[in-house]
């Protein structure tokens, strides 16, 4: 009885690790015949024309972009926390400025994923006249 619960066992074992062995064949055939979306020569032609002045402009509105986000959930944890740490009229005044400062930053962030967009167009209209 005991040999054949081994037996069992080693052959399901052998099963499983034939099929893993299998499967990982096909995805590496698979993988091989895939071509690059892009040719590199082309890429580099690409990189070259870069305009540097509006890269710099789309960096500075994506640091500006990390930070406006950065800003918006720390007065979102601001809001949280004098939710239940203050009472009273004070607490809602303060809670009203937090909002209007939130929606003030929400508003700035969208303004500044127009400004990425319409930098990223001016990139591309620039590489392609």
């Amino acid at each position: 009885m005991f040999h054949k619960i081994v037996g069992l066992t080693l052959s399901g074992l052998v099963c499983l690790a034939l099929g893993v062995a299998l499967l990982g064949d096909i995805g590496e055939a698979s993988a091989q015949q895939k071509k690059p979306k892009f040719d590199p020569s082309r890429l580099k032609l690409i990189f070259h024309k870069v305009d540097p002045e509006i890269r710099t402009a789309q960096r500075a509105l994506q640091v500006t972009h990390t930070d406006l986000v950065k800003a918006r959930a720390a007065i979102t944890r601001a809001m949280n926390d004098d939710v239940f740490g203050e009472k009273g009229a004070t607490e809602g005044a303060v809670l009203d400025e937090l909002k209007a400062a939130l929606n003030a930053t929400n508003r700035a962030i969208s303004d500044v994923n127009v400004a990425i967009r319409r930098a990223n167009l001016a990139q591309l209209r620039d590489k392609n006249p």
